[in-house]
């Protein structure tokens, strides 16, 4: 068994082989419940939809499988008889009428078993009860349904509280099977299918006795609404919602989209619909915010009604990452950033940064890691990068220095940068400082204490919001002028490097 032209392993055209060819299988009566077992066999997880009219291409070769009955089927290579223009059964009849009884979900999201609807009312929030099983829609009859059983239904729906249980038809008779009958639910289920009851289509009822509910109306809490996950990397986030979840509650978990709505990338997993963006700010619709140590990425989904035809008003899902622009885990005074209202918010990977050595003055070769050796009075380029894409921030270098140790005490350095600004500019020149997400510098190099001792290279370094305050530091008379709204990040330090002694 395999999935061809899906999205992942998971999703796709279900071809198998046999006899050493690969072949497809005819949608005649392929349903929820056989592909639940394709998934199964393909370790994918629960079914959320089972497409037909071949949604992901056309095969070639052999068609194998036909009229698929969960592990029932014609056999391999045996051709069906075609079927006459009129429903030949009752049952088929039943089906085509039940369609077009209420409005169907959209095309794009499955009917999951046990999932329920309320027809004929005046809301979708009062009705006749109708319980989908095998890709089925049925009726419950009203042999002992009361207000606990008319809670789940209310509760599974999303609704809010009871109000009435009605029986005997009173929003009309429904057609199909009679899926559940002496219903007795103790009130805590979460899904009418859980409840008690004879057994999946065993009643002795007629359609004159279809139960009925009334609930107060419909209400989505926030708790209900919250994404079943939320991905905050170091490139991107990604918010989940899961299909089945949102379809009790109602809503499309497929129709979402962000704050501006073309941009907006999804794809499916084992039952999660995952929407995507990268963390950039205006990335669709994203807002960056920052204080001294973080940055807020927040933005918004939009979900709408699984039975939306016309124009609806989608529910909305606010979210938020958070990161921290100190590589450093430990702070000095403890930073609470608070997520939009409402919303859901996680957290991502802190801020790398790397100092890297080259050999010229175009900082194009590096040298390699380990010890270097130079001529004394040679020129060194250094160069410093952090890992982030956001074009909003720029990197600044705060102090530099070097020492003959790679943890120097407060003793023992010798300047290089201060307070943004070269200490010395006959020894060392800025180039690039508070500008971008690189920074750049560089250096000549003597005896420290007159020693031919290995010499470290030590950087102070800070993340600066450019839309907020200019990062870049002026240096006229070799003094700074501070720069704000940086958040320090951990210091750097590369070598050794080795000074070769002169010849005798």
């Amino acid at each position: 068994m395999r999935l061809v032209n899906g999205s992942s392993h998971c999703a796709g055209r279900v071809e198998v082989l046999l006899d050493g060819r690969w072949g497809t299988v005819c949608d005649d009566f392929w349903d929820l419940r056989d592909a639940n077992v394709v998934c199964r066999q393909l370790n994918c997880g629960r079914a959320v939809a089972a497409p037909l009219n071949a949604r992901f291409g056309e095969g070639a070769g052999p068609i194998w499988l036909d009229d698929v009955q969960c592990q029932a089927h014609l056999g391999p290579n045996t051709t069906t008889i075609p079927r006459p223009t009129t429903p030949p059964a009752e049952s088929t009849t039943h089906i085509m009428q039940n369609q077009t009884s209420a409005p169907a979900t959209t095309a794009n999201v499955s009917l999951a078993e046990g999932q329920i609807r309320l027809i004929g009312g005046s809301s979708s929030c009062s009705g006749r009860v109708e319980i989908n099983f095998s890709g089925r829609w049925g009726t419950v009859c009203d042999d002992l349904w009361d207000v606990t059983d008319a809670q789940v239904v209310c509760r599974q729906l999303g609704c809010g509280r009871v109000l009435s249980a009605p029986g005997s038809a009173r929003f009309g008779q429904g057609s199909g099977p009679i899926w559940l009958d002496d219903v007795r639910c103790n009130g805590q289920e979460s899904s009418l299918s859980e409840c008690r009851h004879r057994g999946i289509g065993s009643h002795d009822c007629s359609h004159r006795e279809d139960a009925g509910v009334v609930c107060e109306g419909k209400f989505i809490d926030n708790d209900s609404l919250r994404p079943s996950q939320l991905v905050c990397s170091s490139s991107k986030i990604q918010v989940g919602l899961n299909v089945v979840s949102f379809l009790n509650l109602g809503l499309d978990a497929r129709s979402g989209n962000l704050a501006m709505r073309n941009c907006t990338y999804t794809r499916v997993s084992n039952g999660v619909v995952w929407y995507e963006v990268v963390n950039q700010a205006g990335a669709c619709g994203n807002k960056l915010t920052t204080n001294i140590t973080h940055g807020i990425y927040s933005n918004t989904l939009f979900v709408y009604p699984a039975n939306n035809n016309s124009f609806a008003i989608p529910k909305r899902i606010p979210f938020s990452c958070v990161y921290s622009l100190d590589t450093d885990s430990t702070l000095n005074v403890a930073v609470g950033p608070l997520p939009i209202d409402g919303g859901v918010s996680g957290s991502g990977p802190n801020t790398v940064a790397q100092m890297r050595l080259y050999r010229d003055s175009g900082f194009t070769s590096t040298y390699p890691g380990g010890r270097v050796t130079m001529e004394l009075g040679s020129p060194l380029y250094v160069g410093v990068t952090v890992d982030r894409r956001d074009q909003s921030f720029a990197v600044v270098l705060d102090d530099c220095y070097a020492s003959h140790s790679p943890r120097p005490s407060s003793f023992g350095r010798y300047p290089l940068i201060n307070n943004k600004c070269s200490a010395d500019r006959r020894q060392v020149a800025v180039i690039e400082n508070g500008s971008s997400l690189r920074a750049r510098f560089s250096a000549l190099f003597f005896l420290l204490q007159g020693e031919y001792r290995d010499v470290y290279l030590h950087c102070n370094l800070s993340l600066c919001d450019r839309r907020r305050t200019s990062c870049v530091p002026s240096c006229s008379r070799r003094r700074s002028r501070s720069v704000s709204d940086s958040a320090p990040l951990k210091s750097l330090t590369v070598g050794p490097i080795v000074f070769n002694k002169p010849s005798k």
